[in-house]
């Protein structure tokens, strides 16, 4: 990270899932680690801000409500999922 800093990055993203709020598995914790480190960073001072984006609903991953919208869309035009207005 130091590094970063040294060569004149003003921000640095690191991209993560929704997997690393309650881990599961060693896949889940490294992800929840790496976000504490990184945004851990931001305290050290310096130029460059440190920070993380956690996508939710990966496709492919566990839990993702894709393949549930998917088998759906073939079926009904309704969606399962609720709509607040």
């Amino acid at each position: 990270m130091p590094r970063l800093q040294g060569a004149g990055v003003k921000t640095f993203v690191a991209l993560s899932t929704d997997k690393a709020v309650k881990p599961l598995n060693a896949m889940g914790t490294s992800k929840a680690m790496m976000e504490k480190l990184v945004c851990s960073q931001n305290q050290n001072g310096g130029d460059t801000k440190f920070c993380c984006v956690r996508y939710g609903n990966v496709m492919g991953s566990r839990g993702s409500v894709i393949p549930l919208l998917n088998g759906r869309s073939k079926t009904t035009s309704r969606s399962p999922l609720p709509c607040r207005r």
